[in-house]
């Protein structure tokens, strides 16, 4: 009889004895490694049953699959999933409202999108969670703003940047850069400029791009301000000479009179003007 402890090959090297006495190892004991396979089964079985019995841990699970998925339509769906699951965990439903708000206002229905962004409003409230109310009313007040509304968008924006305060620095400068947005909309560039100055110095991490969008909105708005006016018109060009201000050449032509004016010259470009003005139609 062949011995179950000698080396399966003559070959030596230490990595290959190591795997052969580990391959030893399982035969004498291949009962463990069955009874730890069907632990591992029951033990996934459990975790599944728990995960469809507790709503919170669904609704996290939800989540991360949509957050991770890769197909625009498939993650679409997975949120909505969480969203309109009346046993998913209220917190959960507000994340997935704002989340589908969010993908209605890239695709342009901004209707859909408010809609979405009220009924995150609501869970976030019965959920008592601060950062998922002020992130819902953000979501809100873009939607309203892309829905033409800036009056009833700043007042939302506003709201979001008092309620954020210094607890949730990111929100309240997404509140600020919002109002700034609103106010641009509805004619006062100034008071604008006045909102977004304080956030082009502004650190918070994690708001980085939302700051680059303020001082981006901030120096076009304050070259647009910079700009020569109406009242800051070049002056008129110099009228043709008349009949009294010229004499005759010696070919019997006129030419004019040699005087100690000269006509002006055309005003230099402004920078980011054309040379020449459109033609008015």
């Amino acid at each position: 009889m062949a011995d179950e402890d000698a080396p399966l090959s003559s070959y030596s090297d230490p990595i290959y004895d190591r795997l052969d006495a580990l391959s030893r190892q399982v035969r004498k004991q291949w009962w463990l490694v069955v009874l730890a396979v069907i632990i591992i089964a029951l033990a996934a079985i459990a975790v599944r049953l728990w995960l469809h019995r507790e709503p919170a841990a669904l609704g996290g699970a939800i989540a991360a699959r949509a957050s991770d998925e890769q197909d625009p339509a498939k993650r679409e769906a997975a949120w909505i999933e969480l969203a309109d699951g009346a046993g998913h965990d209220i917190g959960f439903r507000a994340a997935a409202n704002i989340e589908l708000s969010q993908i209605l206002l890239d695709r342009g229905d901004a209707i859909k999108a408010r809609d979405r962004a009220k009924q995150a409003e609501g869970f976030a409230r019965d959920a008592k969670d601060d950062d998922l109310q002020l992130a819902a009313g953000l979501s809100h007040a873009a939607a309203l703003l892309d829905s033409g509304d800036a009056n009833a968008a700043l007042d939302l924006y506003e709201k979001a940047s008092r309620g954020a305060g210094a607890k949730h620095p990111a929100r309240k400068l997404a509140g600020d850069l919002g109002a700034a947005v609103c106010l641009e909309k509805l004619g006062k560039p100034d008071e604008a400029m006045a909102r977004l100055e304080p956030l082009t110095t502004r650190t918070e991490r994690g708001a980085e791009q939302l700051v680059q969008l303020a001082t981006a909105m901030y120096w076009r708005l304050k070259r647009a301000a910079e700009k020569p006016t109406a009242s800051q018109a070049p002056a008129a060009a110099p009228a043709a000479p008349t009949a009294s201000d010229q004499q005759p050449t010696a070919s019997g032509g006129q030419q004019p009179a040699a005087s100690g004016q000269q006509p002006a010259a055309s005003p230099a470009p402004v920078a980011g003007q054309p040379a020449t003005a459109p033609a008015v139609k």
